[in-house]
């Protein structure tokens, strides 16, 4: 299920290239959420439908059973499903890391804004040298917490300055849905 909710934000990352980013994120946003919830329902909805109550009930493997092709397929489409948001990341990552720096709040980082043939070439440099850093560390265990802190904090900023402009008027199209 992850994928769906780093997918909703990708798009927010990419709003530099939308025409008008004040409508279409908010429309996408809602959109996609609306769709996730409503494949995942229907997902538990036929889960239920074709699982036996011992299935159904079990603490864990009943999915083995229920399945098809085989639980080797759904594992590949795991790992697949897992690069492809890795690939999502590569490709959003870079441009999110170039707009920030272009803002120019942080100065040492003014350097990365800079395009190269419309593409962020150093940003993209400096997100391969801090995925290189954690595959360099060597273990998963000790990567996976600091990723999932990063990823828990940006959402629960990103939250917080949208509760924030809401309360505080603070948007500047009056109109933004």
């Amino acid at each position: 299920f992850f994928p769906c909710f780093t997918g909703i934000l990708s798009g927010a990352n990419r709003a530099s290239s939308l025409r008008d980013p004040a409508s279409a994120i908010p429309r996408g946003t809602l959109g996609a959420i609306t769709l996730s919830f409503c494949v995942y329902v229907s997902f538990l909805i036929l889960w239920a439908a074709v699982g036996e109550r011992e299935y159904l009930t079990m603490e864990h493997g009943q999915l083995d059973e229920l399945i098809y092709p085989s639980v080797k397929a759904a594992q590949i489409g795991i790992v697949l499903s897992s690069l492809g948001q890795a690939l999502q990341c590569v490709v959003v990552a870079p441009r999110l890391l170039a707009s920030i720096a272009a803002d120019g709040m942080l100065r040492p980082m003014r350097s990365l804004a800079r395009l190269t043939g419309g593409e962020p070439k150093l940003a993209l440099g400096a997100t391969y040298l801090v995925g290189a850093m954690c595959v360099l560390i060597g273990s998963l265990n000790a990567v996976a917490p600091l990723l999932s802190m990063c990823f828990l904090t940006c959402y629960s900023m990103m939250n917080l300055n949208c509760c924030l402009l809401g309360l505080l008027k603070a948007n500047p199209d009056p109109d933004p849905w």
